[in-house]
């Protein structure tokens, strides 16, 4: 079911971005910026759920995978890219690696500057780093990656970009 509960999330997403197109920002959905995540607008059988309560309750703590933030997408320019196909129950483990593999090889996920021995990390490992259970985000991202991040550099977070990340021509 969680296949289920991740594609339910990216759709009530589009169609929220839909819903209110053109905006520049999902942060410009509702009366305060994030209340997309906070309002209850999808229905399930007889409830209504919020994105948080999909993402939050429904997949990560029923779930306990960390690949879940590198699937669902909250159209935004620093978000994981959205897949270009649904999740499927069969093949929900391999899409999520894959997910988690193109995410953690991108300037999206993580930038190192080896000569100034910096490494800055997306500001998900910041915000969701119980979920990931290490010490330093090097260490979650190091098993998706095909060339190994440092774990000795000083860590730093990259700024969160909520511009809304419409295809270009």
């Amino acid at each position: 079911m969680g296949w289920l509960c991740i594609n339910l999330y990216n759709v009530g997403m589009l169609s929220a971005v839909l819903d209110h197109y053109p905006i520049d920002s999902v942060k410009a959905i509702g009366s305060e910026p994030f209340s997309i995540f906070k309002k209850p607008y999808i229905r399930v059988g007889g409830e209504i759920l919020s994105l948080d309560t999909i993402e939050k309750s429904l997949l990560l703590e029923k779930y306990g995978d960390e690949r879940v933030h590198f699937a669902v997408n909250c159209a935004s320019a620093s978000c994981p890219p959205l897949r270009a196909e649904p999740y499927r129950g069969a093949r929900l483990d391999a899409q999520l690696d894959e997910q988690t593999r193109l995410f953690a090889e991108s300037t999206r996920a993580v930038q190192v500057n080896a000569d100034q021995r910096t490494i800055a990390y997306s500001e998900l490992f910041n915000w969701y780093a119980s979920d990931f259970g290490v010490n330093s985000p090097s260490e979650s991202l190091n098993r998706y990656r095909s060339e190994a991040l440092p774990v000795d550099h000083s860590e730093s977070w990259i700024s969160y970009d909520w511009s809304l990340n419409a295809a270009s021509k």
